[in-house]
């Protein structure tokens, strides 16, 4: 994971625990990626159909065209099913605009965050004050063993 994420030991990561689950989606992993192109055609297909056959088959169409754009939000080939992942969707607001979104209003809390074995001196100390600031959060830093990477307290 380091080397393909953490900018091969120079970056960090965040351990999350997850507090409210109702914004977190697992991911649906298949054999074929799912054609982005094919899932906005069938979307806009589905919504011109609930539109042209008036309104009480809109619902119907409506509820197609969701079920299609969360095949393409919560599907990944299987190749990458290793990772587990879920994915966090949540509805923005236009009080946001552009700022960030706090993770305890996505359900979310930092528990740990961990510094990459090649991390600067600087970036270690200016994420270790970065923790201290979140409540109950801990620091640590990795280290590179010859077979292994281990984790240990900054």
């Amino acid at each position: 994971m380091w080397e393909k994420y953490g900018g091969d030991g120079n970056g960090f990561l965040m351990e999350l625990s997850v507090v409210n689950a109702s914004c977190i989606h697992t991911i649906n992993y298949q054999d074929r990626s799912v054609v982005v192109n094919g899932v906005l055609d069938d979307i806009k297909r589905n919504l011109r159909l609930g539109y042209d056959n008036q309104i009480y088959s809109c619902d119907l169409h409506y509820r197609e065209s969701i079920k299609a754009l969360m095949q393409l939000l919560y599907t990944k080939e299987t190749k990458w099913k290793v990772e587990k992942e879920c994915r966090v969707v949540i509805p923005l607001d236009n009080e946001l605009n552009g700022k960030n979104y706090e993770l305890k209003r996505m359900g979310l809390k930092i528990e740990n965050v961990i510094a990459g074995y090649r991390c600067t001196d600087n970036m270690l100390r200016r994420l270790n004050e970065v923790t201290n600031s979140i409540e109950g959060a801990g620091f640590f830093v990795t280290e590179r063993k010859a077979d292994r990477i281990e984790k240990r307290v900054y």
